[in-house]
C-alpha cells in the first residue's frame, strides 16, 4: 500500500497541491491519502514570549482549531471523490512543518505533497517557508506543488 501525506491549510496552493495528488492517484491503485490540517496554538505562534498564556482558554482554542481543520479538510476531501483511493483525515495542534514531518517520519508515508505557499505568507517571508522546512525535515520524498 502506498501512503500518500497531504498537507493542508485550505488555500489556494494547498488545494492545488491536493488537486495535483487526486490527479496523480488516479492513475495508481492501493493508495491510502492522509490529510492532515495542523493549527497553532498560542504557545506555537509566539514560542518564545509569554504572550497569552493564562489569558487564552487553550480548550476553547483546540476546539476552535479542531472546527477550523474539520471545515478545511472536509473541503479539501472532496478533491478525492473520485480517487481510488483511501482517504483518511488528521487535525494535530503544534507547529506545522515539524508536526508533518514527524508525522511523515515516524508513520513511514512514501510521499508527502504540500503546497508552495500557505496562509502565513508573512512568517514564511521572516523565517522561511512551511514547504521548506517540512522537505529539510522530512526523510521520506516531498512534492512541493506550485
Amino acid at each position: 500500500m502506498f501512503k500518500v501525506l497531504v498537507a493542508t491549510d485550505g488555500s489556494t496552493h494547498a488545494m492545488k497541491a491536493a488537486q495535483y495528488a487526486a490527479d496523480m492517484i488516479a492513475k495508481m491503485s492501493e493508495v491510502t491519502v492522509t490529510l492532515v490540517y495542523v493549527g497553532q496554538g498560542s504557545e506555537t505562534v509566539f514560542p518564545f514570549l509569554d504572550v497569552g498564556r493564562g489569558m487564552v482558554d487553550q480548550d476553547a482554542l483546540e476546539q476552535a482549531v479542531n472546527e477550523i481543520g474539520v471545515e478545511v479538510l472536509d473541503k479539501t476531501a472532496k478533491i478525492f471523490a473520485e480517487a481510488p483511493a483511501k482517504v483518511e483525515t488528521r487535525v494535530v495542534l503544534g507547529v506545522p512543518a515539524t508536526m508533518i514531518s514527524k508525522i511523515a517520519n515516524e508513520e513511514k508515508f512514501d510521499l508527502v505533497i504540500v503546497g508552495s505557499r500557505g496562509l502565513s505568507d508573512l512568517q514564511g517571508l521572516l523565517i522561511g517557508s512551511v514547504s521548506e522546512r517540512i522537505a529539510h525535515q522530512t526523510r521520506v520524498p516531498v512534492l512541493i506543488v506550485r
